[in-house]
C-alpha cells in the first residue's frame, strides 16, 4: 500500500511539473520566434572571406543585444560555404567564419563559454542552385540558439 502511494505521489509530482515545463517551453518558443523574425540568425560573407562586413556587423550587434537580454541561452555558430572549392578548404573556411562571428559576439560582451562553433563547409546549402545567387545564400554563418 505504501509503495502504491509513493508511486502515485511521484506520478503526481511529474505531471504537475510537466505543466510548469510546458509554460517555459511556450515562453522559450516566443523568445526564439522573436529572435528569428526580428533579430535574424544569419550573416553572409563574401567569396573566400571570413571577414565581417558592415551589414553583418549590424546583425551581430543586434544578436549580441538579444543574447545579453536573454542570458539563459547558449548559442552555436554554424559556418557554411558555397559548393565551390574542396571539402577540406570549405570546412576550414566555415570554421573561420564561425570563429569570426563568435569573436564579434564576444567583443560585444557575450561570454565566450556561451558560444560554441561548428563548420559544415559546403554540406548544408540553403540553395542547391549552381549560380552566383545560390552561392551567395550559402556563404553564411548561422546563430542557433539553445
Amino acid at each position: 500500500m505504501i509503495k502504491k502511494i509513493a508511486v502515485a505521489l511521484v506520478a503526481l509530482t511529474m505531471v504537475s511539473g510537466c505543466g510548469y515545463v510546458s509554460k517555459d517551453y511556450r515562453h522559450d518558443a516566443e523568445h526564439l520566434m522573436y529572435f528569428q523574425e526580428h533579430v535574424g540568425d544569419t550573416v553572409w560573407f563574401d567569396l573566400n572571406s571570413s571577414s565581417i562586413n558592415k551589414k553583418s556587423a549590424k546583425i551581430l550587434a543586434e544578436q549580441s543585444s538579444w543574447l545579453m537580454e536573454h542570458d539563459k541561452y547558449m548559442a552555436v555558430v554554424e559556418g557554411h560555404c558555397d559548393e565551390r572549392g574542396t571539402g577540406d578548404y570549405n570546412l576550414a573556411l566555415g570554421a573561420r567564419r564561425a570563429e569570426s562571428i563568435k569573436a564579434k559576439l564576444v567583443e560585444h560582451g557575450i561570454a565566450a563559454d556561451r558560444i560554441s562553433t561548428i563548420s559544415y563547409g559546403k554540406t548544408k546549402p540553403v540553395d542547391a542552385g549552381h549560380n552566383e545567387e545560390a552561392w551567395a545564400k550559402n556563404r553564411r554563418g548561422v546563430l542557433v540558439i539553445k
